[in-house]
């Protein structure tokens, strides 16, 4: 009824109408918007390796959990004016270890998972190959 020409709509059996419905009653018929339902929330301690930094505030940063990559937001202050003041430099099998928020919650397209970094705990740089002694 949303289109031009359908004024009503009738519903029945083929020798009688039980319900009809005119265009100006098509608001009560209309599927009220649904809202996204938590279905947890958590803290925890998880390490990621790095897959791609973003260095704009509030960009996500790509990290690797060892199962997927994830998109996160990071919220920790003190850890990002490290990095914005060279502080902190990153290598490509560099790990670091955090307080982590993850929720998880229902829409209408499936579950969707929200990962935030809450502190950086440790920022473990990979190991550097060591030099040997020459004879």
């Amino acid at each position: 009824m949303e289109r031009d020409g359908i004024e009503t709509i009738a519903l029945g059996k083929d020798d009688s109408i039980d319900v009809t419905v005119s265009k100006n009653e098509r608001e009560y018929f209309v599927t009220p918007p649904t809202t996204d339902e938590i279905l947890f929330s958590e803290e925890r301690t998880q390490a990621f390796s790095i897959a791609n930094l973003a260095f704009q505030d509030g960009n996500k940063w790509r990290l690797y959990d060892g199962q997927a990559t994830v998109f996160v937001s990071i919220d920790d202050a003190d850890f990002l004016h490290r990095v914005n003041t060279d502080k902190e430099s990153f290598a490509k099998s560099d790990v670091l270890i955090c307080r982590v928020r993850v929720t998880q919650w229902q829409t209408d397209a499936g579950v969707k998972t929200d990962y935030v970094i809450l502190k950086v705990l440790k920022h473990k740089t990979h190991a550097t190959q060591l030099k040997l002694p020459t004879m």
